[in-house]
């Protein structure tokens, strides 16, 4: 396959997705965020690499799972990559209203000691991140006044977590993924629901429910595969690429892998 082409579906085979049966958690993590990633940013990706996706869907780079998380500290200092990666070239377009602000804001002050910043940028720095990319930053960025005194900073910081955990509640830790909830992934093909649809959106084709279900399971007759498509298959592959599941997936992998780690004898 050279070339995506819309209604062209020669090049999916349900075959190619076996290997996901046999997928650890942390093999799940980098697929998915690919995936996640890639939907949101489709109109600027290079079709060769869309291509080189779907004609090996179920490809792993090393044979080793990707967590993410595995001894990823709960606190700690922001690099320098932690501004700058998300300002990557694919993603200036997203910020240049807000360098222009900046520079509006720097000639106002140097007149006027009293103008206050515009809303623009007088707001969360990775909510603006989130806003506009389709990275998902399950971290936050304050500022620590480290001239204060203990007291006054853990007293601070708590108001600002008991603030920020009032407002994100809804986003709070997903509950643990399990084994049989990870094998209905293989059974009703979610990864290879999210690829049709990555292919569709990207080539602007229309497929129905019952062409999905057709192409995801060929040798099922006995059951209502329109209905299995749209009730079961498509809930599950949104709750996949979702970003706070996502997170806590990855969260979720990274214990595991520790745990089993500890677990063997030295």
């Amino acid at each position: 396959m050279k070339k995506l082409t819309a209604g062209d579906l020669s090049w999916f085979d349900a075959a190619h997705y076996d290997p996901v049966l046999s997928w650890r958690l942390g093999d799940w993590v980098a697929p998915l965020m690919l995936r996640s990633s890639l939907r949101s940013s489709l109109g600027q990706i290079d079709e060769a690499f869309l291509v080189a996706l779907l004609e090996k869907p179920a490809a792993q780079s090393n044979g080793k799972p990707f967590v993410f998380s595995t001894g990823f500290k709960r606190v700690r200092e922001l690099q320098v990559m932690d501004f700058f990666y998300p300002l990557h070239s694919e993603y200036q377009d997203c910020f240049e209203d807000c360098r222009d602000a900046v520079q509006a804001w720097l000639q106002e002050i140097a007149n006027n000691d009293d103008y206050q910043p515009p809303e623009l940028l007088d707001k969360p720095y990775i909510g603006l991140i989130k806003e506009r990319t389709p990275l998902y930053v399950p971290e936050d960025l304050i500022a620590v006044d480290l001239s204060a005194t203990d007291s006054q900073i853990m007293n601070d910081f708590r108001v600002w977590l008991s603030d920020k955990r009032r407002a994100n509640r809804k986003t709070e830790r997903v509950k643990d993924v399990s084994e049989s909830e990870r094998s209905n992934w293989h059974k009703y093909m979610a990864l290879a629901y999210i690829d049709i649809q990555l292919f569709c959106d990207y080539t602007k084709t229309d497929l129905t429910n019952a062409h999905i279900g057709r192409l995801l399971f060929p040798e099922e007759y006995d059951v209502d595969l329109t209905e299995r498509v749209r009730k079961v298959v498509q809930p599950m592959a949104e709750r996949l690429l979702n970003p706070e599941f996502l997170s806590g997936l990855m969260e979720q992998a990274a214990r595991t892998e520790q745990e089993s780690r500890d677990s063997v004898p030295e």
